[in-house]
């Protein structure tokens, strides 16, 4: 499993996960309701006389009922448990099933002289080929798919005691088309990783502050959004804490904008270590920076205010300019109920502003 994500961040595995399930869901869904379509549809068609297999129907059916039964099992799955794991797995067996369904009607048909070898083995090329697109892992998934009906006809086939040249003009185009098969399903899942990781980057350099790592105000608002609904719905609570550097003009004009970045950098890195991994810290805009305390009151957003304004003040900052001595000023407000967001977002930044006003390297609550 490692080499597989040795590209892939560890933060972005899990985000991953839930996409391949996703994935997985849809191709068991939609392949599941073509079965129930298609299976059917051949096991009528048998009936023709042109085809030379209406001895063999009720065989047929018995090998038929297999993934039919796995498609019906995927259709419950998704009505009675539409969030669950079950996705891959269901995949996994319904593919082995279309497997073992064409490779068995294969089999019945090995000791007739005249058995309808070229309408059975293009069926099974054909499930051959389609199993390697549900391989939503890629070629590990097709393991146990290929490998199941492939070790079962070789019993068979010895058994059978055919020819050399039989066997080879038996298996030939059903083990070519296992070969592509492996390297479609590697191909196409190793494009869905590059496409993955494509996405996740270009989101991430969309909602991150490039210089501090931070997420970006259009991000910061995002998940303050949704905690604000979801504290009209749950009647909860949380606290917003805006913090601003004092002075920070009087930094970059003495001392220039790239000392002003190391001293932001800093700052953002001591704030994010004051915080519980729960909370959101954000840069909302030059030197002000704003924290989301989920399921917080005015009890629990006064000391984490004043945590935070100790973890800048305590400390001089360590620049290329020498050491700094740097303060922070921060203002609190709970939400109350107010409609939107952003009349507490309003409310913090009016408390700052007082903050300021008082004197500076201090907290104060709206």
């Amino acid at each position: 499993m490692r080499y597989r994500y040795k590209l892939l961040p560890v933060e972005w595995r899990e985000a991953f996960h839930d996409y391949q399930r996703l994935l997985a869901r849809r191709f068991a869904v939609v392949s599941a309701l073509m079965g129930l379509i298609i299976v059917p549809f051949f096991q009528l068609v048998e009936l023709w006389p042109q085809l030379g297999v209406q001895d063999h129907w009720w065989n047929h059916l018995g090998w038929r009922i297999l993934p039919l039964v796995a498609a019906i099992g995927i259709l419950v799955l998704r009505w009675r448990v539409p969030d669950g794991f079950w996705p891959r797995a269901m995949l996994i067996l319904y593919a082995l099933s279309g497997m073992v369904m064409m490779a068995g009607m294969v089999a019945d048909h090995l000791l007739e002289p005249d058995g309808p070898y070229a309408y059975l083995s293009k069926g099974l090329v054909v499930v051959i080929a389609l199993v390697a697109v549900l391989a939503t892992a890629g070629a590990r998934d097709l393991i146990l798919v290929y490998g199941v009906p492939l070790v079962a006809m070789a019993v068979v086939v010895m058994r059978a005691s055919l020819a050399p040249v039989e066997v080879f003009l038996l298996l030939f185009h059903p083990l070519i088309m296992m070969a592509i098969g492996l390297v479609v399903s590697e191909v196409l899942y190793r494009v869905r990783l590059e496409a993955f990781m494509a996405r996740q980057e270009l989101e991430q350099s969309a909602s991150t502050d490039i210089l501090t790592g931070l997420v970006n105000r259009r991000a910061f608002d995002a998940r303050l959004e949704a905690e604000h609904a979801r504290c009209l719905r749950q009647d909860a609570s949380y606290a917003l804490i805006m913090a601003d550097l004092d002075h920070f003009k009087h930094v970059n004009d003495t001392h220039g904008h790239d000392v002003g970045d190391e001293v932001l950098t800093e700052l953002a890195r001591r704030l994010q270590g004051a915080l519980r991994t729960e909370d959101e810290l954000g840069r909302w805009g030059g030197e002000e920076f704003m924290v989301l305390l989920p399921d917080a009151g005015q009890h629990e957003a006064e000391p984490v205010a004043e945590k935070l304004r100790r973890a800048v003040a305590d400390m001089p900052f360590h620049t290329s300019a020498g050491p700094l001595s740097i303060t922070t000023s921060l203002g609190i407000a709970v939400f109350n109920g107010e409609e939107m967001p952003s009349k507490v977002a309003r409310h913090a930044d009016l408390a700052l502003y007082a903050a300021k006003e008082n004197g500076r390297n201090r907290c104060e609550s709206a």
